[in-house]
């Protein structure tokens, strides 16, 4: 299992080797294991509690990041008589 190491708002030049798929619950994180799309285990035991944000990456302890995608969301739209 690989573990992360900390949170990056963007990879630079590095491509993801995986992305992980979470609701809005699961991407408020301190601690948490993951399979990614492609099957690549993940251990999150991060110092303190993140919000994770569609488009963050995960870096892991061997240098390689692992995409966060937000997963789709049921909205509600409300419109107001005036």
């Amino acid at each position: 299992m690989r573990r992360v190491v900390r949170v990056l708002g963007d990879s630079g030049d590095r491509a993801p080797i995986d992305s992980v798929v979470m609701s809005s619950d699961q991407r408020r994180v301190q601690t948490a294991q993951l399979t990614g799309v492609k099957g690549t285990s993940i251990g999150i035991m991060l110092p303190e509690p993140v919000l994770l944000r569609n488009g963050d990456l995960l870096e892991l302890d061997d240098g390689s990041v692992v995409d966060v995608v937000a997963e789709p969301e049921s909205l509600v739209e409300v419109r107001g008589n005036d």
